[in-house]
């Protein structure tokens, strides 16, 4: 729905009196209404964001810090298993 405020003026002038008045006042505050109508709809929007992003940071920096694996007995994939190239060279030689 756009407007320019000359056509808006121009079909104004083809009616008369008081009715013409009326019919503009009414046009610029239908677009009022309709630019506030979707600057609230940006905040709502806007505001899920920012409370979607705030309940993703804290539920991950929470589940991280409490989430920490137990210690393995099995640690043949490990560093500690000591199976690189170089160190098995170096004990068979």
């Amino acid at each position: 729905m756009k407007h320019d405020i000359d056509d808006l003026m121009r079909a104004d002038a083809e009616a008369s009196g008081e009715a013409r008045l009326t019919a503009l006042e009414a046009g610029v505050w239908s677009r009022i209404q309709a630019k506030r109508d979707r600057a609230a709809a940006w905040r709502v929007q806007a505001s899920g964001m920012a409370l979607a992003v705030t309940i993703g940071v804290a539920g991950g920096g929470l589940m991280s810090k409490t989430d920490s694996p137990a210690r393995s007995e099995l640690q043949v994939l490990t560093v500690d298993a000591a199976l690189e190239p170089f160190s098995i060279a170096s004990r068979l030689g």
